[in-house]
């Protein structure tokens, strides 16, 4: 679905993968514009053709150093629902990847992975909170500027947190199609 007009949410294909892009800052209460919108968006993906979503929002839903539970109270359900593949955040300065993730935490197969790319050159920070201790990954804090690659096929995608002085993998998962 192409942008609606003057709104800052839309979405586009690339290769095998949809890709879909939110606005944290908007209103997506429940009757909302841009969550009707989300919700039309993601029921009308062809995932034979398109196996892998990923949405993009500003704000994390899970973060070791922000709470992130009103996004994720209001649309971590559809995300579930839809079975989106990755949902990328920045606004914490750091780089967490979290488990496959239901909206109320719980670490199943299948579910939206979670990764906060908060490190493109600012002020990096550290978090070592434990409200999600048992979901997080990877925490990456101060010091480790860079940036994220993903590659996809039909049959699986990857995505590498790449630590940008060094050109080094700092990070890595695979999901393959089921």
């Amino acid at each position: 679905m192409p942008a609606v007009a003057g709104k800052p949410w839309y979405s586009f294909n690339y290769g095998p993968v949809h890709i879909v892009v939110i606005s944290t800052e908007h209103d997506f209460n429940e009757g909302s514009e841009q969550l009707t919108w989300l919700k039309k968006n993601l029921a009308s993906v062809n995932r034979k053709v398109y196996p892998w979503v990923i949405v993009n929002g500003h704000r994390p839903m899970f973060s070791i150093g922000a709470n992130g539970g009103f996004i994720r109270g209001r649309i971590g359900r559809v995300l579930d629902k839809y079975k989106v593949t990755v949902y990328l955040a920045g606004h914490v300065h750091n780089y967490q990847r979290f488990c496959p993730v239901t909206y109320v935490g719980k670490c199943t197969s299948g579910a939206p992975i979670h990764v906060t790319v908060g490190m493109a050159g600012y002020d990096t920070q550290t978090y070592t909170g434990s409200k999600w201790k048992d979901q997080i990954k990877k925490n990456l804090g101060a010091g480790n500027s860079g940036f994220t690659k993903i590659t996809a096929s039909t049959t699986t995608l990857k995505l590498s947190f790449i630590e940008a002085s060094t050109d080094k993998v700092l990070d890595s998962f695979t999901v393959k199609r089921p």
